[in-house]
Formats: C-alpha cells, structure tokens, sequence
C-alpha cells in the first residue's frame, strides 16, 4: 500500500507519515478530539460546562481549579509523595509563601523508556502553575519574593537521549503522533506549551494538546487515593487520550523494546487532587483609609458560607451565614468557610481588615543647600498611628507619588554626585501619603578651570575622585586628530570632537546586526559644521561645548519589539521601529556659551575603568585603551556589563545576549 502524507493540527504541529487507511482514521479522531484552545477559552468565559477555570485564589493567587472536557476539576496538588509539586518542608503541610512549591502542579503524566543503548525517552505532560519569568540563574528566590508573578500553562514535553544520530523517530502518545529527529549526539526534545505570560489569563491554560486529562484506570487495581486520580509516585495504566493511545511509544532505530527498534509503555505516574469546595473575600484584607464593604463567594458554583468578625473559627449551622455585602467599618477579623450540599468543608479563610486615616510626615536631612562635596541625605518618615511606612523619591524633577522613575528608598544613605532636585513622599500601609517633600543639594563645580589655548575645561572629575583631561594620543584614545602622525596642537592639529571619557562595547544580534553602547564625557563644537560644508577647528573656535552621554543603537532585530537593555548604568526598555532598529540617547550638557558644569550631571556619575584585578594593566596614566577591549568596574549598580534581551537579541539563546568587554579611553589628570 503507498504511503501518503497527511498534515493536521488542533493548535500546534502534529505530523505523521500515514497509510490512506490510518489517514482515514485520524480524520475520523479529529473530529472526536476536544475543543481548541479558543474554544475552551470562551466556554469557560461564558460559564458552560465542561472546560473551565476556577476563580483566582485570594492567599495563593493561582486559579482554585482547572476542569477538563469531562467535567474532571483539580486543584493544586500538594501532598507531598502522592503529588509532584515539591515543597520546600514536605514534612510540614503546604502553606502560602513559607512552605509553597514554585512549580505547582493541577495534573501531570509522567512515562519512562529506555532506549537499546541505555538512554531514555521521557514524557510529562501538565497543567501547572508558576512564577513568570521565575528566579533568575544561580540566585536564590524564594515564594514570598517572586508573588505577583503568578502565570498557569499545559505543556507537552517529549524528550530522548541515547538513541541514533540524526535520525528520525517516530513517538506515538496519548495525545497525537510526532515525529522527531535526533540531533548529532542522538537527543532530541519536543515541547508545546500553551498558557499566559503576565499579566495572566488564566483561561489560556486550557490550551493545547493535553486534554481531557489521563487518570488511572479504574479497571486496573489498585485504586487510587481517595480524592485523587493517581498516585506520582506509582506507575499505573492509564484512560483518558482522545486517540486510545493510552501509552507512550517509540519506533525507529535503537530505540529499544523486543526488537530494539519499537519501544512501549503503558505505564504512568500520574498526579491530581480532585478539587474541594471554596470561598474568597473581595477585596481581601489589608489596610484601608476608609470603611470597606466585603463581599464573599464561594465555588464550585453557589454553597453556603458561614463566617465571624470577632476573630473565632466559623462552625457550620451555628455561625452566621453569609447573604449579601459585609461592611467593615473598624478594625476587624474576617473568618469563613465554604460547606457544599454533601456537608464537605473548605479550609478556614481569615482576612485582616486594618481602617486609618492618619496621614504620616517625612523629612529629609540635611536639608538642601550648596556643598562643596556630595552630601549625605538621609529620609525619615513617622507614622502617627504606627503603621508600615514606605518613602519614595525622584531624581528628575516628576512627582514621586506616581512617577515611574520613582525609586523606593531602602534606608541606606543618598549620595548625588551632581547638582540634584530631590523630591520625596510617604506613603503608609493604608495608603495614607505625606505631603510631597523638596529639596535642592547644589555642589560646588567638578569641573576644572579653562584652557586658555583650546577654550575647554582642563579636567573633569567623577565621584570616585577620577580626574580626565582631553585625551588626544591617537590610538590610544578616540578623539582623531587631522594628522595623527602629529602631536595634537590646536587650532592646526585639534578634533572637532574631544573625548574626556569613552566607553564602548557591541553585540551581534541573532540575524548579524549590531547593537552598540557608546557612553561618554565629550567636548565638541556648537551647532558644529554644516552639512555639507568643510571647516577647520580655527573657523569653530569660541564655540565650545561639553556634555555627558548614554548612547544605544540597534539594528537586525525582530520588527516593533520591546528589548531590555541592562548597561552599566541602569536598565532601559526601548522599541524597535518598522525596520527592526532602535536608537536611545539620553545627554545632560550645554549649548553656546556654554556652562561647563551642566556636563556633570546625567546617570554616569562614576567612570568606567579596566578591571585592575585582570590583565593586563592599562599604560601609564591612563584607565583603559580605547584600541583594547578589557573586563572593567565602575558601575553603580555592580552591572559591569552590557546585556540584551529581547527575540533575536543573540547569544546561546538566541534572545539574551551580553558581553563584559569594553573599549575604554580617559587620560589621568593629576
């Protein structure tokens, strides 16, 4: 019989080579398969029955259950052994943060094979939940850190090792046919995910090809635990594909089983805790200005809800029960349960409700002034009813109750290195906020006197004491003389742009563009030659300027995308335009006649310099070599690299890219 190629999908890819009898079938189980991904979104949007998901838990913040075509409705399983979720304390019971897994798992399938050569072929599948984009690599993070961040998703992922080279295998499992071929050292991994990324429709997690969900067979003993659908730490039969393809199997060469080259298995752990009643409080406890009116509802569907405001545990059929809004005036303690028709409880829910209206004061110190060195500030907020009390502050002049340059000040002391407007708020638990706070530190001059031959500052001096003159060795330094075989002299061997301080590195995108960094200290003419013209330094003298500038550009990246830029002063967001490149500048300077201390404010308040603890060194007097790139320090916040992330941005990924290696110029004034 000729083989044909058929080609179908329900959302993602699933591709087989097919006999037209085979083909015939699999037309026939397309049409028995579960709703798409859309489809099961909208009908859990409107309610009907079937695939659906729970409303928002108001301690945990994930969906209290997700319900497959079947009507089958899990929860977040974790008991720790039944349950694949691994808590941080599995003798103790799970607990949102301090004992809660960052995966957690509603459903998931689990098979094993070995291969003919000793590797394995693994699938798990799952409906989990996590946080988005989770801990970063070799940090340590804990629930209570990455809250907020909560996203849910079905995922498919296939994975082999130990089988032949570049050679294709065919895997048929409970949710399709796939076809993979191996890499040069005979892996492969398969993966589909459907979900959200933040902020979360949790809705989204009904995607994909994972549905109705595999459970135990109930013909198959032993039964699972009660309130359960498997055991994960029990390989068992299974029911549930949409195919009958109750199994995970591999066919192609070396993949093992009987003859070595087909391979199967029946047998899963599968994980699942059959969902319980529930109830949720709106808005959930906190601290208010005002009276709040509360509101409870319970689910699966209607149930009755008992609840206490003087802090006691509700009891079913003796506490009140719940029949409309609760108002809260004062301070008050709200516990409740849910009980449905069969008489099986959900937890007890407390909320805390905390009502103020005291406006809290904060002050900064010493209060503004002119300084002939950088100041330090200290803020102080009081609180008149006790309450927590955060302070934020900006830099830029914007208004720091709402600006989102607004920085939360930790408690450490303020350092500007440069003339600074410092504005200022407290804010306390119950939103109550201060008056907005002023003040203005002015320093005396980082800026050295002018050069009676050239008409630029001698030197200019960054807050770590580092005094640059115009660095003119060519080479050495990026400013380009007319004739660089020649000392610089001015007017008749001067550049029209003269850098104080240059840093710079570059990247290669993942379609061969380039992203740059060029940040510098410079001095140049004003408003320059025209376009078009030729002119000499004599003809542009008394024109003089200086200003400090952060520079990205970008090209060869994915179209109208948003790339985050983390440098070594700072983290920056830009979008790409139409042709996939970005340009950012930020520049603080003057223009004719110029005041050459407007040079020293902006974000680069300390200068890059090489690395001493990395060799070589850099020559004498001078912090780098603009011809050599070199590791360096000198970032305020430690970031002593250039990184970009975003699709296409390069790197092993393909869409995080970075380098420590920077071109550094600055000649030391002493």
């Amino acid at each position: 019989m000729r083989a044909s190629l058929l080609y179908f999908g329900t959302n993602h890819h699933v591709w087989a080579r097919l006999t037209p009898l085979l083909a015939c079938l699999v037309v026939l189980a397309l049409a028995l398969l579960p709703a798409t991904q859309p489809q099961r979104a909208a009908a859990a949007a409107a309610g009907a029955t079937g695939y659906a998901v729970g409303p928002v838990d108001p301690v945990n913040g994930y969906p209290a259950w997700y319900q497959d075509g079947t009507g089958l409705r899990l929860a977040e399983c974790l008991i720790p052994g039944t349950c694949l979720s691994l808590l941080p304390n599995p003798a103790a019971p799970a607990s949102f943060p301090d004992n809660f897994p960052q995966e957690s798992f509603y459903w998931g399938a689990k098979a094993t094979l070995s291969t003919a050569k000793g590797g394995k072929v693994l699938m798990f599948d799952r409906t989990e939940g996590a946080f988005f984009p989770g801990c970063p690599k070799g940090a340590t993070c804990t629930v209570a850190s990455l809250n907020g961040t909560q996203i849910t998703f079905s995922r498919i992922v296939i994975t082999g090792t130990g089988l032949q080279p570049k050679t294709s295998y065919t895997i048929t499992h409970p949710y399709g046919i796939d076809t993979v071929t191996t890499d040069s050292l005979g892996a492969f991994s398969l993966k589909e995910t459907s979900g959200c990324r933040l902020p979360c429709d949790p809705s989204l997690g009904l995607g994909g090809r994972t549905w109705p969900w595999l459970r135990w067979d109930p013909a198959v003993a032993p039964a699972p635990p009660p309130g359960f659908i498997g055991d994960a730490a029990v390989p068992h039969s299974v029911t549930g594909s949409p195919f009958g393809t109750n199994y995970l199997r591999v066919q192609g060469p070396g993949a093992g089983g009987p003859t070595g080259n087909d391979n199967l298995t029946d047998q899963f752990n599968v994980n699942g805790q059959i969902a319980g009643p529930g109830a949720a409080a709106g808005p959930r406890g906190g601290v208010f200005v005002g009276a709040q009116t509360v509101t409870l509802s319970s689910f699966p569907g209607p149930l009755t809800v008992y609840y206490t405001t003087d802090g006691t545990n509700p009891v079913p059929g003796a506490s009140l029960v719940y029949s409309g809004p609760l108002g809260i005036p004062q301070h008050t303690t709200l516990k409740f349960l849910a009980v449905d028709a069969a008489g099986n409880q959900s937890p007890v829910y407390t909320e805390n409700y905390t009502i103020d209206a005291v406006v809290p004061t904060v002050t900064a110190s010493p209060p503004g002034g002119i300084f002939n060195a950088p100041p330090s500030i200290t803020l102080t907020a009081a609180d008149p009813a006790g309450l927590a009390t955060s302070i934020f502050y900006t830099t830029d002049g914007s208004d720091p109750t709402s600006s989102p340059t607004r920085v939360l000040y930790t408690g450490a002391t303020l350092t500007f290195n440069a003339t600074t407007s410092l504005r200022y708020v407290a804010i306390d638990s119950a939103n109550n906020r201060s008056v907005v706070g002023a003040e203005k530190y002015t320093l005396a001059t980082q800026v050295g006197p002018i050069d009676a031959v050239n008409g630029y500052p001698i030197w200019y001096q960054d807050s770590a004491g580092l005094r640059l003159g115009p660095c003119l060795v060519p080479g050495r330094c990026l400013s380009l003389l007319p004739n660089p075989a020649a000392p610089a002299s001015f007017p008749d061997n001067f550049p029209q742009e003269t850098f104080y301080w240059g840093a710079k590195a570059d990247l290669t995108s993942a379609s061969g563009g380039k992203i740059l960094m060029f940040d510098r200290v410079e001095g140049a003419f004003f408003p320059g030659c025209p376009k078009g013209a030729t002119c000499t330094v004599a003809s542009l003298n008394g024109t003089q300027i200086t200003f400090s500038r952060l520079f990205f550009s970008g090209n060869g990246l994915q179209p109208n995308a948003n790339y985050v830029i983390t440098h070594p002063y700072g983290v920056d967001t830009v979008t790409t335009d139409s042709l996939g490149a970005f340009k950012l500048t930020v520049q603080n300077g003057c223009i004719t006649p110029c005041d050459f201390t407007l040079a020293v404010g902006g974000r680069m308040s300390q200068w890059l310099r090489w690395d001493p603890a990395v060799a070589p060194a850099p020559p004498a007097g001078f912090i780098g070599d603009a011809a050599v790139l070199h590791s360096v320090i000198g970032s305020p916040f430690g970031t002593n690299f250039f990184r970009v992330q975003g699709p296409g941005a390069g790197g092993p990924s393909g869409n995080d890219n970075s380098t420590d290696q920077f071109n550094v110029q600055g000649q030391i004034i002493q």
